[in-house]
């Protein structure tokens, strides 16, 4: 118990993290949850959440999300602002032109989300439950800045979907943010259907 162990994969971070002991990490992207403790070395990357505590040398980067009570020693801090739809989408790296930008879905076979809501490609929806930024889970369309982050909220997908967007139709929920890695739309102005990764 307690014990320091190299991790070279996420999985055997995890598992060292359930045993109570804390992982090494030397390279590689690492998420730090809940109360991890987390020793990151060489040209690791750790991204802390909720109560996690991380110690750091000096060239590995540490990102600090908003939910964090935790503590960050060395290392270099990072603390990004994706407190508005512009700065979310700016922190993820997606493109804007002319006041739109391109978001993931990833949906069931039948273009159905997880919830059951049809994203049809080739068609533009309209959330029927908007709520703009009341909350964050619930009361819009859910999109990612990738298919992989979109694809981590449903295992089951099997499609991925470019979804065009007008900025002016996104909103975050209240913030600290639970879940940084998606944002909601009112409307999808058109729905195409991708190989994955842009």
């Amino acid at each position: 118990m307690n014990q320091r162990r190299e991790a070279t994969t996420q999985i055997e971070f995890d598992a060292i993290l359930n045993a109570k002991d804390v992982p090494i990490v030397r390279t590689g992207y690492w998420k730090a949850w809940e109360s991890a403790h987390v020793v990151a070395r060489e040209s690791a990357h750790v991204v802390a959440r909720g109560s996690a505590h991380v110690e750091a040398t000096k060239y590995v980067s540490c990102v600090i999300g908003y939910d964090h009570r935790g503590r960050v020693v060395g290392g270099i801090q990072i603390r990004p602002d994706y407190s508005t739809p512009a700065k979310w989408l700016e922190y993820h790296g997606v493109k804007v032109s002319r006041g739109r930008c391109v978001l993931y879905k990833a949906v069931r076979d039948d273009f159905r989300s997880a919830y059951g809501f049809l994203y049809q490609p080739g068609t533009a929806v309209e959330a029927p439950d908007w709520d703009g930024e009341k909350r964050e889970c619930g009361g819009g369309l859910h999109l990612s800045p990738c298919f992989l982050m979109a694809k981590s909220f449903d295992p089951d997908a099997t499609k991925s979907l470019a979804c065009t967007v007008a900025i002016k139709d996104l909103a975050l929920g209240p913030l600290p943010l639970g879940y940084p890695e998606k944002i909601k739309a009112r409307r999808i102005l058109k729905i195409e259907e991708t190989k994955g990764e842009p």
